[in-house]
Parts: C-alpha cells; sequence; structure tokens
C-alpha cells in the first residue's frame, strides 16, 4: 500500500492545529481510514517501464510498443489514469490503450520515415503528476529487422519476431545466389518462426527473404538475409607451417569467395580474427614467434557462418635450430673466404694466407698459414682471395695481384703476380674465369692468367666517373661491377667477350648509397645488390637478363637495421651476413617475395660470406671462420627417444593431431605429448579392445581420424582425439564387399581406394557418420591423396589417374599416364606437379600437371634405392622417402629438377612421420626423434 509521505504523527498534530474551514476530513477525532490514506494528494510522480521493443533497436514498418505504468511501487490499486505517446518531430501522437492494472500498449506506421526515432511516453496519476520516458529506434533499412538466417550443416534456420496486424508470414528462398522472389526460388506460404530447411547443399549461397501480409493493407518486407550452409569440415583448414609463419589454405566454396581465418594459442581457443576480410583460400600469417604451436579455424566471411574444425601447426624455432653453427676455427683476421672442395681458403688480412680443412665441417683442420709480402719485402694486407684449380689469387694493399700454388695445402708456395705502378691504385675484389682474372677497385682491370705464374694485364679500367669499384661477379661473358664512386653509385654491367677490351653496357641500375654488395644467380640472369645504410637501404633483386635495361624485382627486403655487409647465392637459397647482427638464410626462388628460412645472431663482426653444400661459411674477423647450416636437411643427429613400455611392440603408422603424435602398433595405440619434441611425454595408451587403436595409415582431420581396420574385409574406421589425448572408436563404416586400401580427405569429403574397384566417396560433412554418395569404379586405383579439386591415384601397373572432384557427387576421370612398364604405388602431388613411387624400379617420376587432361613427365627419374614398401611424404619443400629406417631427402624447391640432401638411418625404423625440423622414426623399442634441419 502507497504511504503518503507525512508521518502519522505529524499529520495528527496539523488536524488539530489548523481552521476547520482548512481542514478535508470530516473531523480529526474520527480515526483516519485506508480510503482516506489512498486519496491523499502527494508529489511522487508515476514509474514507466517499456516491456518491448528494447531502447535502440531496429524499428519495422509499424511499431508495437508495450509496457506497465504505476503510480510508485507500492500503490495498490492503480492509480495511473491516462498514458500518452508522441513521436518527435513527427505528427503521430495519441493515448495509449490502458489496462486498470497499468500495462499499456500502443502503435503507430513507419512509412516513410527515416533515421532514429524518439518515441516519448507520458504517464499522468490521479491528482496530476507526470513522468516521461524516451524510447530510441533506429533505422534498420528494412520493415522486419529482426528477420535472421542462422546456418548449420545441411540446415538453415529463419528466426524473426511477430511483426503487429500480420495474417501470413511467407518466405522466399534460392539457393544459387540470385535475389529469391514471387517468381524465382522456393516460396513457403503460412510460415512459422522458427523455419528450418533441411537437405541443402553445404557450400552453396542461399538467399532469403520475408514478407509479412497485414491486414492493415500495408505488408512488410525485410532486407535479403545470406547463409552459407557448412559443416565443420568444409573449410577445414591445411597449414604449411615456416620459421616464422604458416600458410593457412583450404577447400574454395561455391558461394563466396571471401573468409576470415582466425588463430588461438590453445586447441580450445579463444579463437581470434588474425586475416580480415580476404579473398580465396590462402593466407600466409607471419610474424609468428619461433617453436611455437598454433591452431587455426576458417569461417566465410558472413554473420553467423560455421566455423570450421581446427588445425595446428607450430613454426621451426630459429635461432640454434636453423642456421646454427656446427663448426668454427680461430684465424687472426678472416676478411675474405672461399670453398672448394673440402678446403676453405681465408683472406686472413693481416696475416696473409690461411687455408683450412673442411671435409669434417663439424671439426675444421688448420692446414697452413702464409705470410704474403709487398715487392719491397714488408708483409702486406691480404684484401680477397679467388680459387681457380691448383691456384689461388690474393689481391693486396696498393693494387698487388699475389698467386700463390696450393696444389699441397700445407705448403702454399708463390709462383707469380702483377704490381700495379698506377697513380694511387687500389684492390679490393678479385674474380676468375676461364683463364682471365679480373680486379677491381679503382677501376676495372683484367687480367690472362692462362700461365698463372706470369699475369698479363690486359686493360685497365680506370676513368674519373669509375674510380672505386668494391665488388666484380662474372657469369660466362659478362662482368657484374658495383661501383660505388660520388655521384654515380650503381650496379654496371660490362659485355668481357674480349677482356681486353670490355663494354660497358648502357642504363647502369642505380643504388641509392655507398658499400652495396653484390651476388648473382649461376644463370646470370638475377643480380641481387645488399646496401650497408641503414635508413634507405635492404635487399635489391634485380632482373639483368636485358644487360642494356636491369629492373629491380618487388621492393627493397629489409630486416634488422639493413647493415648488410656481404652477400652469396646458390641455387634459390640467398645468405646475407649483417655488420652487427648475424647471418640470414633466404629462400629467393620466388624473387618477388623473398622467405626468411633460417638465421642466427651469434656472430661478431662478419665480413665476408660463402655458400657451398648446403653450408655457410662465414669470414667472422677475430673469430675466424663460422660454419653454419642453411635451414636445409643437412642432418641425421637423433635428438631425442622415447622407449616403449611393452617389449612387443611391432609400429606401423605416425600421426599428428595438435601437439601430439599417434603411433599406431599392432595391438595398440600410444599418444605422447611431444609438444616439445626433443622432451617426449606419455599421455595414453589405447589397447586393441578400443577399436582406435587398430586404426591403419590414419588420416586427420581436426581432432576427427579415419584409418582402415586390419584384415579382409578392412573397413573404415571413424574416431576422434579428445583434447585430453584419448583415442575414441565412434564406428566403422564400409560396404564389406572388398578391402579399402587407401583414405583421403579434402574438406568434406572422404575418399577411400578399393584397389581394382576404384574409388568411393563419403560425404563426412557428419565427421562420425560418413555417408557413401558415390563411386567411380571405371579404373584400379590402389592408393589416393586429395587436394581440392583433383585426387591423385595410383593405379599400381596402369600408371596414374587424376580425378576431377569439382562435384564430389559425379567423380570423373580427368587425365592419366599410362607408365608402360612402372608399377606406381603412390602419386604425392606438389602443386601443379605429382611425384610417382614405381616400387618396382624403386624410381620416382615426376609429372607435369599444368595441362590436368595430358600429364607430361618432366626431367628424368631419379632412383631412391629403397624397396617396393617405402613411404614417400612431403614436408616443407622436401620430399623423403623412408623404408624400414632409412630415410632419403630430395629438396623439390623446384619441383621439376630435384636436388638431394641427404640420407639418415634409424635401425629397425617402422614407421615415419616428418613435423616441422624433426623426423619422427618409430622402432620396435622407442619413438627417434631426429633434427632434419
Amino acid at each position: 500500500m502507497k504511504r503518503p509521505r507525512v508521518a502519522w504523527f505529524h499529520l495528527f498534530v496539523r488536524c488539530l492545529a489548523v481552521p476547520a474551514a482548512a481542514i478535508l476530513v470530516a473531523s480529526c477525532p474520527q480515526p483516519i481510514s485506508d480510503t482516506m490514506v489512498l486519496t491523499w494528494r502527494d508529489d511522487t510522480p508515476p514509474v514507466i517501464h517499456i516491456i518491448s521493443p528494447a531502447n535502440g533497436t531496429p524499428y519495422a514498418s509499424i511499431v508495437l510498443v508495450t509496457g506497465v505504468a504505476s503510480d510508485g511501487p507500492d500503490a495498490v490499486p492503480n492509480q495511473v489514469t491516462r498514458v500518452a505517446y508522441e513521436v518527435l518531430g513527427t505528427t503521430i501522437q495519441g493515448n495509449a490503450d490502458l489496462s486498470p492494472d497499468g500495462a499499456f500498449s500502443f502503435q503507430f506506421l513507419t512509412s516513410g520515415m527515416t533515421g532514429t526515432l524518439t518515441v516519448r511516453v507520458s504517464a499522468y496519476d490521479w491528482n496530476g503528476n507526470r513522468a516521461d520516458l524516451s524510447l530510441l529506434l533506429i533505422d534498420a533499412g528494412n520493415d522486419i529487422p529482426s528477420f535472421a538466417a542462422v546456418p548449420d550443416n545441411k540446415t538453415v534456420e529463419l528466426r524473426w519476431e511477430d511483426v503487429p496486424l500480420t495474417d501470413e508470414y511467407i518466405v522466399y528462398f534460392t539457393t544459387n545466389g540470385t535475389l529469391p522472389s514471387e517468381s524465382n526460388g522456393t516460396v513457403l506460404r503460412n510460415a512459422v518462426s522458427p523455419v528450418r530447411l533441411d537437405s541443402l547443399r553445404n557450400g552453396h549461397r542461399h538467399i532469403f527473404r520475408l514478407q509479412a501480409v497485414t491486414s492493415a493493407g500495408d505488408d512488410s518486407w525485410s532486407d535479403f538475409t545470406e547463409a552459407i550452409p557448412l559443416s565443420e569440415m568444409a573449410c577445414a583448414p591445411t597449414l604449411t607451417p615456416g620459421q616464422n609463419s604458416i600458410e593457412v589454405g583450404w577447400n574454395p566454396l561455391p558461394g563466396t569467395t571471401q573468409f576470415e581465418v582466425l588463430r588461438s594459442y590453445a586447441l580450445d581457443g579463444p579463437y581470434r580474427n588474425v586475416s580480415g576480410l580476404i579473398v580465396g583460400t590462402r593466407y600466409a600469417d607471419t610474424a609468428l614467434a619461433a617453436g611455437v604451436t598454433y591452431f587455426y579455424k576458417v569461417r566465410p566471411a558472413l554473420p553467423g557462418s560455421v566455423t570450421s574444425t581446427y588445425a595446428a601447426g607450430r613454426t621451426s624455432s630459429m635461432v640454434a635450430e636453423t642456421g646454427q653453427q656446427i663448426g668454427a676455427f680461430a684465424t687472426g683476421q678472416a676478411y675474405g673466404i672461399v670453398v672448394q672442395d673440402d678446403i676453405a681458403f681465408v683472406a686472413d688480412l693481416n696475416h696473409g694466407l690461411t687455408i683450412i680443412d673442411v671435409s669434417d665441417p663439424t671439426y675444421p683442420r688448420h692446414l697452413s698459414t702464409t705470410e704474403v709480402f709487398d715487392p719491397y719485402g714488408s708483409k702486406t694486407r691480404v684484401e680477397s682471395v679467388a680459387v681457380d684449380g691448383r691456384y689461388a689469387y690474393l689481391v693486396c694493399a696498393w693494387a698487388q695481384l699475389q698467386v700463390f700454388d696450393v696444389a699441397d695445402p700445407r705448403a702454399p708456395e708463390k709462383v707469380g703476380g702483377f704490381f700495379c705502378d698506377d697513380e694511387w691504385p687500389e684492390f679490393y675484389g678479385v674474380a676468375v674465369a676461364d683463364g682471365y682474372l679480373y680486379a677491381v677497385g679503382t677501376g676495372l682491370y683484367t687480367f690472362d692468367v692462362s700461365d698463372p705464374t706470369d699475369p698479363v694485364v690486359l686493360s685497365r679500367g680506370r676513368d674519373e666517373s669509375s674510380r672505386y669499384i668494391d665488388e666484380v661477379v662474372v657469369r660466362g661473358s659478362t662482368a657484374f661491377l658495383i661501383d660505388s664512386s660520388p655521384g654515380a653509385m650503381c650496379l654496371r654491367i660490362y659485355d668481357v667477350q674480349d677482356p681486353a677490351y670490355p663494354v660497358r653496357y648502357p642504363n647502369p641500375y642505380s643504388l641509392p648509397n655507398v658499400r652495396q654488395k653484390l651476388a648473382v644467380s649461376e644463370d646470370g640472369n638475377t643480380a641481387y645488390v645488399s646496401d650497408f645504410d641503414t635508413s634507405t637501404g635492404g635487399l635489391h633483386i634485380v632482373d639483368v637478363s636485358n644487360r642494356s635495361n636491369p629492373a629491380r624485382i618487388g621492393e627493397p627486403w629489409q630486416h634488422w637495421d639493413n647493415r648488410i655487409h656481404d652477400i652469396d647465392v646458390r641455387g634459390n637459397v640467398l645468405a646475407l651476413i649483417y655488420r652487427y647482427e648475424g647471418l640470414v638464410i633466404l629462400d629467393v626462388s620466388d624473387p618477388e617475395t623473398p622467405r626468411m628460412i633460417a638465421y642466427t645472431q651469434s656472430l661478431y663482426w662478419p665480413m665476408d660470406v660463402r655458400l657451398h653444400e648446403g653450408l655457410v661459411y662465414v669470414a667472422d674477423d677475430t673469430k675466424g671462420i663460422r660454419i653454419f647450416t642453411a635451414g636445409l636437411p643437412v642432418s641425421d643427429l637423433e635428438v631425442a627417444s622415447y622407449p616403449w613400455a611393452e617389449a612387443d611392440v611391432q609400429p606401423l603408422s605416425v600421426s599428428f593431431q595438435g601437439d601430439y603424435a599417434v603411433v599406431h602398433s599392432s595391438g595398440e595405440a600410444v599418444v605422447l605429448d611431444v609438444s616439445e619434441p626433443t622432451s617426449i611425454t606419455h599421455v595414453s595408451t589405447i589397447p586393441s579392445n578400443n577399436l582406435a587403436a587398430d586404426y591403419l595409415t590414419p588420416i586427420t582431420v581436426g581432432s576427427y581420424r579415419y584409418g582402415k581396420t586390419p584384415g579382409w574385409p578392412s573397413y573404415i574406421g571413424v574416431g576422434e582425439l579428445t583434447s585430453e589425448g584419448v583415442l575414441v572408436h565412434h564406428r566403422t563404416t564400409g560396404d564389406g564387399t572388398w578391402a579399402t586400401s587407401h583414405l583421403g580427405v579434402s574438406g568434406e569429403y572422404l575418399y577411400a581406394s578399393r584397389g581394382q574397384f576404384g574409388v568411393d566417396v563419403y560425404d563426412i560433412a557428419d565427421p562420425l557418420a560418413p555417408e557413401l554418395i558415390s563411386t567411380y569404379g571405371t579404373h584400379r586405383i590402389s592408393k589416393v591423396r586429395s587436394v581440392h579439386p583433383w585426387v591423385y591415384g595410383a593405379a599400381g601397373d596402369e600408371g596414374f589417374r587424376l580425378l576431377s572432384i569439382a562435384d564430389p557427387r559425379f567423380p570423373a576421370l580427368h587425365g592419366s599416364w599410362a607408365g608402360t612398364g612402372r608399377t606406381i604405388t603412390d602419386a604425392v602431388p606438389l602443386g601443379e606437379y605429382v611425384f610417382l613411387f614405381d616400387s618396382a624400379a624403386t624410381e620416382i617420376v615426376i609429372l607435369d600437371l599444368s595441362n590436368p587432361a595430358n600429364p607430361e613427365p618432366v626431367g628424368e627419374p631419379f632412383s631412391t634405392y629403397l624397396s617396393e614398401n617405402a613411404n614417400v611424404e612431403i614436408y616443407g619443400g622436401h620430399l623423403f622417402v623412408h623404408d624400414e629406417g632409412t630415410c632419403m631427402i630430395w629438396s623439390v624447391r623446384n619441383p621439376a629438377q630435384p636436388e638431394y640432401v641427404s640420407t639418415f638411418t634409424i635401425p629397425g625404423g617402422k614407421a615415419f612421420a616428418v613435423r616441422g625440423r624433426y623426423g619422427f622414426v618409430a622402432t620396435d623399442e622407442r619413438l627417434a626423434v631426429v633434427q632434419l634441419y
């Protein structure tokens, strides 16, 4: 009950004190009743509560406002006598329908209105007190702003809030991305929210619109709303980890080209958008921490879209992992270095020529140090060195050329030389090619050294415009020079077909600052120019195939403070040394986008760098020569070993999910935490009574696992690896007619080879309940791998089959290669190439698939020397072929021209997999971890 603000005692006193004419009650001596209290005047305003719509929500074509007004919280009965409303800035106003309990409602039309609307609601009580409340409504651009489409796996659920005075709701929708109408698409009459549409095609763009047919004769229409039904498998990402980056890829969707990539540091999230809105199906996540596992999901860039299952990738660590020092030898002051065969020749500045045996790069051995003297008998500085056959050519202070016979590297013998008598002469760099020597300093000098004991000067290229030449590189009949002359800093190119008469090409490539260094590709078509300056420097990559018109490729590559002090290139590997920071290794297979693959910051004062047979040799001043790996597989160092608890383990496969490695063996599966590969811990052991332990050659997507079961016939096992590292078996699938031999997954489809009966296609939109939807049964296919939109099939003595899966419901043969006389048991794709393993000849054949309908062999087949049971895998630009503990490695950065890298052996190895810079080899006794990089 509402009480007057005047206390009872004070009210009684006031009654005694005032004249009778002023007293409202009949006589004070009578008791004050409840009726008197309820009718006592007060100044308390009513209280207004709006139930709907909420403040700040969009308005539809008809706005219905409901609420409650009361004369204070304790008023009984309610004393509110009127509720009025007004839409400010319009002529709309009136009184609401008001119930005795204070509930009120009113409605108005918004036809022709735009922008934000302010609705003022006013409540009045019985004695004239008034309360006002403002309600803000925003312009949503459509009449039914609550209409929404929520996608799911092969379904979309449509939801909306009721529109006042509606007699019927009608839903219009299409499944092909066109706008729906009465004449286009499907029409659902008498719809009731929510509407669930089932059996839709995942990945396709569906467009919806809602009509509210109203009795007022003014129908309401929603905006067009889009949705793409998906399963979590449709955009399941595949990852390609790098040193400080991970490339994320996923299958395209027919309904959209715009996606978002989400990343987390933990499997369970939180996941945050790291890509923004991107077009396409690839995203490079860069500037990541080294040696860290990241988790990724992908979703279409539409509100409410289904997010994919996760994929986990671990970046390779770089410091002391790739680019790590494996050997060193202290000299006096190492300023230049050349490596020929197993011998390193060091220009040892004030100490002469130092020669080192590097046949074992982890243990360099000193062979000799020879002091060098000028023609006047004084010890002289050695600036640079070049070696050709049995002769070492040294350029020294004051433009001296000295020639040493190094046939016996323990006892070099000076056999010739040349002393330049020009005014102010100086030599800084030297190169030897085809019997001619090129020395640069105060100009370009050429020599005939067909008789190394008697160098003959052919030309003296001094002129006022080119007085300071820092470096020279000769490729064929072309000499490339770095000119650091004031006002003329540039890359100059000379035709030296006749070394006695070098001809300068026009239009040199201009450079911004002094102290540039130079390297030139072996084919002479690409120059790499480094700049010492910190403000404008970096690495310039220059196309010099047109000698008269060199042109830069892309933007200068920058790192650290750009004080690049020397540079060298071999194949697709470029080495840079920084004056203070250290060594950087780049992959320049795509010159427009150099990719860092290794670095180290452990150098002191590096002066010169050379690449030789997969290693990096650095002349590091008083620290001598330092030898590093180049970020490529060159090591077979076993860095960890995990012994099995049981003595009779017979490993069959190794696979990875997140930070877990799962080793399947006969009778059980062992789950190991390999987040730190050098310190493996046991997570769980799954016995054979859980069928998940028996999966053979499993393939993983997110937490889901698919593998063939043992025996004949074999089925497809469907399982899951929980976040706690426990394997769970859910079901088996297959018709039991023939054995499944191999599996491949692409998006939400699973491809199972069945030997001579072709390939079955399963829909795994529900990942734990595969549904057989089609069979390609024309040819024998024993092993499959899949990368959208292709299935790559190994067909034994029938060669290779390329199936189009642009529409997985109708797989079709698109191309084939007969492979006469060969037995193809594996087909491993890499871009526009596929590597076929011929198990009979133990050879790898490379097919070019740039014309998919007509695969063509490229290059020469290369032998693996392993058995027909070898396992073939491509990871990080390298091809690994493993059999019985022996693993052979090739670089396939140029897929058409593989380069052999190394071989390692773990005796008794039964199963192999590679992850990051580590190879995991399962034997009967243990899981061995091998450092590959």
